[in-house]
Order: structure tokens, then C-alpha cells, then sequence
């Protein structure tokens, strides 16, 4: 056998060499192939196949399947492991670090102190993902939010304002505000490394605001202005919004000064009740369903080259009536975690 064409299997990949294995041991049994011949058809030194015949005889075909290899030895005990997991859901900043978000290197550096031990960066990745974390942009929450306010919010005050729109047989809608920009930022592409890609597109600014409002059974109502959010423009859209539903509404906005005018208060009490206002905690807009509206909007835009204001107004419109069409897909913003109490 010419010998700088034989191996002795260790630079085979672990599901070949098995195979290898198993068919050497078998040939060598129900073929009455002798070791010589079927080591030959692999092309393997002919110490290998004695070595398959000893593992087959004191461990049948299992012996002969592959195994993972044991991993390096832990550095740290599960007590430790047990402990830093504890330790990491906690601010860094408790734990006399710089920075409030927690980093390799910062984990790193929290084993040093607490349990003197070194580790290598790819040893703390590893290390995370064993005692179950994994890397997560962090939700943001205005520091003004009041969380009693939230808990009463979810807990006591929806769950009474659906009690009453069942028993007055009213429709509940969720209203916010948004504005869409030329600059807002685009999408991501696919290019070749160092060989970032161009698109062309106008270097005027302009923008549009809309207003919108969805409800549990997937209706969506929207308008497009130009300027501010005057109550003049919020009244406009109430009549819209009550012109289109037969059922009195129960509209739950947050707490835009628009929206507590002396003209919003005077139109809802001249509404006879076909109209009702309440208002979500402070600095909560995570609480709203129709925030998904505008992710939904902004993120399409993100994928669209537009040439100038009269086309962007265009596509904006195209979309929201698009989405206006496709009720399942309105409803499933209500599962979204943040607003499934309002489902």
C-alpha cells in the first residue's frame, strides 16, 4: 500500500468516519471480508480496522457510532453559575460599573471580582449561553413613566372601560399621531465587503402627519394632514371616525395637550355620547396598539426609493389603505407583548 496515500482517519469528518466504521466491521463480518482487504478499500492504515474489531467486540455497533467530544472542563462551579446569573439581572450600574448595559468584557470583569477567576472572551460567550442569556436590545421606557399607573391601567381601568363599551354596546378604538420624514433612515442591502452600495434619491426634506385609530376587531381608520395637530385637525378626524361607524366609539388617546382642548371637550359632550374619551397612563406609549401602525408604515418606507413629496404622500396612503384592507393583520397588533391586555 502506497503509504503517502493512507490515513489514519483523523482529518475525516466525524459522520464519514462512522459510516467507515460501521461498513468495515460488517464486511469484515457478513462479507467474510479479511481486515487486510477492507482496510484497503478506505485507504486507511491497517492498524485502524484491529482497532474497529476490539471497540465492536466490547461494545457492539454503538461503540462504533461517534461521539461529541467532551468539551474543556468548566471554569466556573454551578454554585458560581447559579450565582452570576443571579448577579446579571441587575443594573451594572448597582454593581459599581460605568455603564448600564451588561458587555463580554463587563461579565468578564464581574468573574474577576466576585469569584477570581480569568476567562477568555469566547469563554464568556459560551458561559451566557449555557446558564440561558443571550444578547437582546433593551426595551426603552421613559424614566417618567409611573408604574402603579401602568399596573392600575392594566389591571383596573381597561378591564372597566371594556366592562362598559360591552354593556353600552360601544366600539373601543386605540388614536395616536405620527409624522413621516424624507430623512427618516433607510433599510439595509446586501453588498460586497468595502463596496457600499448607493442609492440615488432627492436631498429636499418634507414630511407628512397622519393620525390613525384601530381596534380589536382589525378596522383601521387614518387621515393625512399637513402642519401641526391643531384640535381643529382632531375634530375632523373624530367626525370621520364616528361618520364611519354605526355603534358609538370609545376612543382611548394619550395625553397630547390637543387632546384635553376646551373645542375636543365641547365636540364630544355635542356628540350626544356617541363619543367617549379616555386616556392611557403618562409617558406610556408602549401601552398603544396603534404605535404598531406606524412601525408597520415606517418600516415599509424603509424599502421604498421615492422621487420627490407628491410620491411619498402616495406611497404612504397606498400602504395605510393596503393595511386598511387586511383586518387579520390589524388584529394581530394587539398580540403584540407590550398591548395583549388590551386583547
Amino acid at each position: 500500500m502506497d503509504s503517502l496515500t493512507v490515513t489514519d482517519g483523523r482529518r475525516v469528518e466525524h459522520a464519514t468516519l462512522e459510516w467507515m466504521r460501521l461498513r468495515a466491521v460488517e464486511a469484515g463480518g457478513k462479507e467474510k471480508q479479511s481486515p487486510e482487504t477492507v482496510i484497503r478499500w478506505f485507504k486507511l492504515h491497517r492498524t485502524v480496522i484491529y482497532k474497529w474489531l476490539r471497540m465492536f467486540r466490547s461494545g457492539g455497533w454503538d461503540a462504533l457510532k461517534s461521539t461529541k467530544a467532551p468539551g474543556p472542563e468548566s471554569k466556573l462551579t454551578q454554585a458560581e453559575k447559579n450565582r452570576l446569573g443571579k448577579l446579571l439581572m441587575k443594573n451594572p450600574l448597582q454593581l459599581h460599573f460605568d455603564f448600564g448595559l451588561w458587555t463580554l468584557e463587563m461579565v468578564r470583569e464581574l468573574i474577576r471580582r466576585k469569584f477570581a477567576k480569568s476567562i477568555s472572551i469566547p469563554t464568556v460567550t459560551r458561559l451566557l449561553t449555557e446558564i440561558g442569556y443571550s444578547r437582546q436590545k433593551p426595551l426603552q421606557r421613559a424614566y417618567e413613566q409611573n408604574p402603579e399607573r401602568v399596573r392600575l391601567w392594566k389591571q383596573e381601568e381597561y378591564p372597566a372601560i371594556l366592562k362598559e363599551a360591552k354593556r353600552e354596546r360601544r366600539e373601543i378604538y386605540f388614536e395616536d399621531e405620527s409624522g413621516f420624514r424624507s430623512t427618516g433612515s433607510g433599510g439595509t442591502t446586501w453588498s460586497r465587503k468595502g463596496q457600499t452600495p448607493i442609492v440615488r434619491k432627492t436631498g429636499k426634506r418634507y414630511g407628512v402627519n397622519s393620525v390613525s385609530a384601530i381596534s380589536r376587531r382589525g378596522k383601521l381608520w387614518f387621515m393625512l394632514f399637513e402642519g401641526t395637530c391643531t384640535a381643529d385637525v382632531f375634530i375632523v378626524f373624530l367626525k370621520r371616525l364616528l361618520r364611519n361607524n354605526r355603534s358609538p366609539v370609545t376612543l382611548i388617546v394619550d395625553g397630547h395637550p390637543t387632546h384635553k382642548t376646551k373645542a375636543v371637550r365641547h365636540f364630544i359632550a355635542s356628540s350626544n355620547g356617541m363619543l367617549k374619551l379616555y386616556f392611557l397612563p403618562p409617558y406610556s406609549p408602549e401601552l398603544n396598539p396603534d404605535e404598531q401602525v406606524w412601525n408597520n408604515a415606517k418600516h415599509f418606507l424603509k424599502r421604498k426609493s421615492v422621487g420627490g413629496k407628491h410620491q411619498f404622500v402616495a406611497e404612504i396612503r397606498r400602504h395605510l389603505r393596503s393595511l386598511q384592507r387586511q383586518t387579520e393583520k390589524v388584529s394581530r397588533f394587539f398580540l403584540h407583548p407590550d398591548v395583549a391586555y388590551a386583547m
